[in-house]
């Protein structure tokens, strides 16, 4: 048989010249047979022929195992030497599959194989494919721009996979599938290669790699060259092939372990220039072989002998393999040939045998035999056809598989649909019903094989089940009053209407046209990608974007995302809609790992980029206590940390939020307020994005979050336990608390459904416009009452709805000794006993269950049993048999009284804390030094910020030591005892202030430079040194008892009695608010007699007040002078009391254009307390008042003045009554020993503000 003279050019180019006898030789599936009568024949007569010898064919095949195959093949009419036969058996030898948009590639790798003698097509899709019927099949995805990205969970990528896992041949080429796309996510691990880096534009020369079948190939590139990913194989089951020897990178790697083999390359095969060093005809000859594919000669007869051996046995089915006869066949001669098919996968199938042969005369052609055709067949069951299937998210699609035998055969179906579907299905496989309905995040192609067999045979089919997506719905939402009416306010409740879809529903609750959450992202719809949009629900719209978290169908309420602790975080950059400045509410639901990878050991979970409001979870190893829930914000310029109370378990779903509302910052967990600090004060604002996680290094979280919410107002207990419970039941809040609404809002619902991986459209609920009318509540107006006298209110209330209406108080909480309110008739019942005289802030309110109306009065009770005019009853304020001596006291601007002394009931001095409540209560006392040593002398300061400061004098040390420790408004340590001066020698007599930016100023006497001097220092809110100490005073005499005072611009104004005339003299000075002096050492009395015990003010106009104990009298007498800031006489030296008996102790305070002053006086015969108003900023002394009336002795006494602006509630703009009382404690022995007792000022004794 002879071909065209084109043909067989074409085939010489394409088949190298080399002997088939070497190419092929003989082994244990060859015998010769000799030839008969040695005579020649022409060689352009020659013929061969092949006939079957065993078995015959049809060939019935009923076991598993493998089939012999012996043909024999006879030389006649002439010399035909060397004989080839070649089985062939079904199949085509490739598929190229191009969905990249060029064609460059494909035509050319197409046209090569062709070349090479190879059959096989090029397509566009792989739909309608069946890719079992190809030896190997070639993706060829492109080179950005060009290219094709895979699309997640692809039809494709499934048949692929399927492809490579039946034992076939794969190449597969893409300039950015290796190193920058995540698709085919499942098909890549079967390349073993490691995406190195996405690459440059920088291929120009491609090399073969030493040591493999492309080695010694070399080739010029002048394909697409953008972003070719750099490659590595991962050994031993695959190494590299192909190289850019440029930039010495690997481009191309080979994988041959297991049942299948891969090439994968990151350029494009129609790139390559042909070159001396290397074409693409052999490059591809090469994959080929590699793959173990041999060129099909059926019909072709190439003019020299093949040049490739292949294997002469080989166990796939699906490979072609050649046998030589031994030696030359002359005329006659016969040669039988044998071979072994693997009978395992045949089923149905017809292979053929042909041969071939080269003769040796000049210009002879070569000659084929005629195919002969052996057909297999099987007696196995038959698979009737199934067919693809479609089906619709949520809805069931059931098969009932079929198959027929023969043999009357017990069959057994099966599947492997359990590798293939993403979600759980059913299948019987003794009778092959099969049933799956899948959810909605299985939309997508699933390549999906069943079978049947015998036990012997089997059959099978692969078919496509689609399922296709279908956004979900909903029919209605409606928005109803828990009485089926808008006209009475009560709880409003959402009924949301199915459609036929089960869906997540998203809820966006909405007051007049406007979201009531400024965020609210519930994360239940499925968003991947780095920088992917994460949709914010409310009108607001301020989506984030998604920098590494992954998204879970494994929330508390729908889906939720996962952080990795390492750098995850959604970065929200619209700062200004959530710069809530006056109240605010952050909540999510967390699952906190417990994991500690934080730097500073605390994890964020929602917070601003400068932490000026953050949620956070402190790990197990933080220093406060780990596991706990921490609130921090900046509030009125004051950084606020709260800790829980609440430990989380790690691994466990938690609810936590943290409020505020202009008076506290509160943590709530579980729905539960745990913990709250008090707060007042703006909230600082921030110009930096809002973060979900952190892009901060030190505070990365680790776990899951769901259900962020971020709110202008502060949510209450009530609330948030709805949200609690909502996602205990897996649901969004379905329920609005009647105390949310308002008369005269218009409220309605938005509701979003989605299946987690497509959203629906958005359903507005209908509106409902609040218009009941709350309560009113009858004026009532402030009462005052006597001691032991009976106030009665009778508390009444009208409203429009007719409602039932409950009346409720506050004072059981606010008045010192029981009340009763009858809640029905609003009748309110207090006799206030003798020790209760005061001013008191009762609300009283009426509400209908839905709306309350409120007053707040001031209840003023009168001393009318003690007889100090002007003056409520003095109070006994400790109660220890042990002596309680030197006190300190000081207002914050809350008008609480905090009070510090020195108390020997722990049998040595130690420093006690106390404090007096605006109701005229007290706290218990509480001890602060712990130490066998001495602890005396305390000096009291309240911050602006409502913390404590207090200094002492301390003989831990051996010798007396200032020491200082910081308590917070509720009497916790903040600060522990701390040491501030450390020297030999004494340092006592401490005297402490804070200035007008909370900046602390402490001067006392000193002994280090070998007598008394007086020293200041200047510290921080902690107490921490500003300044180090400094001396004031630089005498060789003595300089004690310093008096303190803070002026009105910041400056400070010191006392003090000094020995350096001789005597005992008054002393002054002036610093500013750094410690530089502005008034070097001023006398301030000149008389050869002893003045002691000075005790200074500043008033509203920055003058100076000092009163002092002087003995020029004969007797030691309270003297005062008036001074302006720069030491100049106001007011000269003026006698106050005139009596035969001692007068000590001053002490004085300012109080807007009035002085007040307290001293301890002899003139009754024992010592007694005193007190002298200095009206006019000092300018008219009124007449002195004697406070104390007990035989026993009164002394030491402290003044302290209310401040201005006091509210009359925590956290109120309302003030109480503009009069400011003046309270004095002091040491008395009338008890036995030496305790505290205080007396306050009535407002008839105020006749200036």
């Amino acid at each position: 048989m002879s071909k065209p003279p084109l043909l067989a050019a074409v085939l010489m180019a394409a088949l190298a010249a080399a002997s088939l006898a070497a190419a092929f030789p003989l082994d244990a599936g060859h015998s010769k047979i000799p030839r008969g009568s040695g005579s020649a024949f022409a060689a352009s007569r020659a013929t061969l022929l092949a006939e079957m010898v065993d078995p015959a064919s049809p060939v019935n095949v009923s076991t598993y195992e493998t089939l012999p195959v012996t043909v024999r093949v006879t030389c006649a009419g002439g010399d035909c030497g060397n004989v080839t036969a070649i089985l062939d058996p079904p199949g085509t030898d490739f598929l190229v599959w191009e969905p990249e948009p060029t064609p460059l590639s494909g035509q050319a790798l197409q046209a090569t194989l062709s070349a090479l003698g190879y059959a096989g097509e090029r397509a566009s899709t792989l739909a309608g494919y069946n890719l079992s019927a190809y030896r190997s099949v070639f993706v060829l995805l492109g080179v950005y721009p060009n290219n094709y990205v895979f699309p997640p969970h692809s039809p494709e990528e499934a048949l692929l996979v399927d492809f490579l896992d039946r034992g076939g041949n794969l190449y597969l080429e893409g300039g950015d599938v290796w190193a920058f796309d995540f698709d085919p996510r499942n098909l890549k691990p079967y390349f073993n290669i490691n995406g190195i880096a996405d690459g440059d534009a920088d291929l120009f020369l491609v090399e073969g790699v030493q040591g493999t079948f492309a080695s010694g190939m070399g080739f010029a590139y002048a394909g697409e060259n953008e972003f070719i990913d750099r490659i590595a194989p991962f050994p031993p089951a695959a190494y590299s092939i192909l190289r850019n020897p440029a930039k010495n990178y690997v481009i191309g790697v080979a994988h041959a372990a297991g049942t299948y083999k891969t090439i994968g390359t990151s350029f494009e095969f129609g790139g390559l220039v042909d070159s001396p060093q290397g074409t693409k005809l052999a490059l591809a000859r090469e994959i080929m072989e590699f793959f173990g594919i041999p060129p099909s000669l059926k019909g072709i007869i190439p003019t020299s002998p093949l040049a490739t051996p292949f294997s002469s046995l080989d166990p796939n089915p699906r490979t072609r393999q050649h046998l030589a006869c031994l030696g030359e066949m002359g005329d006659g001669d016969s040669c039988l040939i044998t071979w072994t098919i693997n009978a395992t996968a045949i089923n149905r199938e017809t292979h053929e045998v042909f041969a071939i042969f080269f003769p040796d005369s000049p210009g002879a052609e070569p000659n084929m035999t005629p195919p002969l055709e052996i057909t297999i067949l099987t007696t196995g069951p038959v698979l009737e056809l199934v067919g693809d299937r479609e089906v619709n998210e949520n809805q069931s699609l059931v098969m009932d598989l079929e198959a027929s035998d023969p043999n009357n055969d017990t069959l057994t179906f099966g599947t492997n649909a359990g590798d293939v579907l993403p979600s759980p299905f059913s299948f019987t496989p003794n009778t092959g019903v099969f049933s799956w309905t899948p959810t909605f995040d299985d939309a997508g192609n699933y390549a999906v094989l069943f079978n049947v067999t015998d036990g012997q045979f089997s059959d099978e089919e692969t078919i496509t089940i689609t399922v296709i997506n279908v956004p979900p719905s909903i029919q209605e939402a409606m928005l109803t009053a828990s009485n089926g009416t808008n006209t009475t306010l009560e709880d409003l409740s959402l009924t949301i209407v199915h459609g036929q879809n089960t869906a997540t529903e998203i809820t966006d609750w909405r007051v007049d046209g406007k979201s009531v959450a400024l965020l609210n992202m519930p994360f239940d719809l499925r968003v991947d990608g780095s920088n992917a949009t994460v949709k914010d629900y409310s009108t607001f719209g301020i989506n984030g974007s998604l920098r590494g978290p992954i998204w879970t169908g494994s929330g508390k309420a729908g889906g939720s995302y996962s952080f990795d602790g390492v750098d995850d975080h959604i970065v929200i950059p619209d700062y200004r809609t959530l710069n809530s400045t006056e109240a605010l509410t952050l909540e999510a639901w967390v699952y906190w790992r417990g994991e500690a990878n934080a730097t500073d050991d605390l994890q964020n979970v929602v917070t601003n980029g400068d932490f000026r409001r953050a949620l956070r979870v402190a790990e197990p190893d933080h220093f406060m206590g780990g596991n706990r829930v921490l609130s921090f914000f900046t509030i009125g310029g004051v950084d606020i940390d709260l800790y829980s109370s609440a430990r989380l378990i790690p691994g466990t779903w938690y609810h936590i939020a943290t409020t505020y509302d202009g008076s506290a910052l509160r943590i709530y967990v579980n729905g539960l307020e745990d913990a709250s600090a008090p707060a007042s004060g703006p909230i600082k604002p921030s110009e930096l994005p809002t973060f979900i996680g952190t892009e901060e290094a030190d505070y990365f979280f680790a776990g899951l979050i769901d259900e962020v919410r971020i709110h202008n107002r502060s949510l209450n207990r009530e609330q948030l336990q709805e949200h609690y419970l909502a996602g205990l039941s897996g649901k969004h809040p379905l329920v609005l608390e009647s105390h949310e609404t308002r008369r005269g809002e218009t409220w309605e619902v938005a509701v979003t459904p989605n299946n987690q991986e497509e959203e629906g459209l958005a359903v507005l609920s209908n509106t409902l416009f609040i218009v009941s009318l709350p309560p009113v509540l009858d004026p009532i107006g402030d009462k005052v009452v006597n001691e032991n006298e009976t106030l009665t209110i009778r508390l009444n209330a009208s409203d429009a709805d007719n409602d039932t209406l409950t009346f409720l108080t506050d004072a059981a909480l606010v008045l010192p000794s029981a009340v009763s309110l009858d809640p029905l008739s609003g009748l309110f019942v207090w006799t206030p006993t003798f020790q209760d005289a005061g001013e008191y802030a009762v609300t009283f309110s009426v509400t209908d269950g839905a709306f309350t109306d409120s007053e707040t009065v001031v209840i003023t009770v009168n001393d009318s049993v003690h007889g100090v005019p002007g003056f409520a009853a003095e109070r006994r304020v400790t109660t220890d048999p042990a002596d309680s001596m030197y006190p300190s006291a000081a207002f914050d601007k809350e008008g609480r009284l905090h009070l510090a002394w020195t108390d020997s009931r722990d049998g040595n001095a130690e420093i006690y804390y106390q404090k007096r409540y605006r109701n005229g209560s007290f706290s218990s006392a509480a001890r602060l030094t712990n130490d066998t040593a001495l602890s005396w002398f305390p000096s009291l300061a309240a911050g602006g910020d409502g913390n404590i400061h207090v200094v002492w004098v301390d003989t831990r040390d051996d010798n007396s030591e200032i020491y200082y420790t910081k308590l917070d408004p509720l009497g916790g340590i903040l600060v522990g005892e701390t040491r501030l001066t450390d020297s030999a020698a004494d340092s006592f007599w401490p005297r402490l202030r804070e200035d007008s930016q909370g900046n602390l100023h402490l001067v006392w006497v000193d002994s280090r430079d070998g007598n008394p001097e007086l020293y200041h220092q200047k510290l921080d809110a902690q107490g921490a040194n500003i300044t180090p100490a400094t001396r004031l005073t630089d005498d060789p005499a003595s300089s004690l008892q310093p008096s303190l005072a803070v002026g009105v611009n910041g400056s400070l104004h010191i006392a003090w009695t000094d020995i350096r005339d001789g005597n005992a003299e008054i002393y002054y000075t002036r610093l500013d608010s750094s410690g530089a002096t502005l008034v070097d050492d001023l006398r301030l009395t000149s008389d050869p007699a002893d003045s002691s015990f000075p005790a200074i003010t500043a008033d509203s106009l920055g003058n100076l007040h000092v009163a002092w104990s002087d003995s020029r009298d004969g007797n030691a007498e309270i003297y005062y002078t008036k001074r302006a800031p720069s030491g100049g006489t106001l007011i000269p030296e003026r006698r106050l009391t005139v009596n035969l008996q001692a007068s000590w102790f001053p002490a004085i305070v300012s109080g807007g254009s009035d002085i007040h002053l307290a001293w301890m006086d002899g003139r009754n015969g024992n010592r007694e307390i005193y007190y002298l108003q200095l009206a006019d900023f000092g300018n008219h002394p009124r007449s002195p008042i004697r406070l104390t009336s007990d035989a026993a002795d009164s002394s030491l006494p402290v003044i302290a003045r209310e401040p201005k602006g006091i509210p009359l509630q925590q956290g109120s703009a309302q003030l109480l009554p503009a009069y400011r009382a003046v309270h004095i404690l002091w040491e008395d022995q009338r008890d036995g020993n030496r305790e505290l007792y205080h007396i306050r000022s009535r407002p008839e004794l105020i006749t200036t503000r």
